[in-house]
């Protein structure tokens, strides 16, 4: 499995992905949601952590 996450100003998006034994990817799960107050004046990789969690 794989976790890909992607953080902007506005919020942060996060996709769970699994590969099958012929490398087709498929999408697990798929979240998106908007920063706060605070979590919009959070450092990159603080927002970066932030989607792992």
């Amino acid at each position: 499995m794989s976790a890909y996450n992607k953080k902007n100003a506005i919020g942060f998006e996060v996709v769970l992905i699994q590969k099958d034994d012929i490398r087709f990817k498929y999408v697990i799960v798929f979240a998106s949601r908007n920063n706060n107050n605070a979590e919009s004046n959070y450092s990159f990789y603080e927002g970066k952590s932030l989607g792992v969690i």
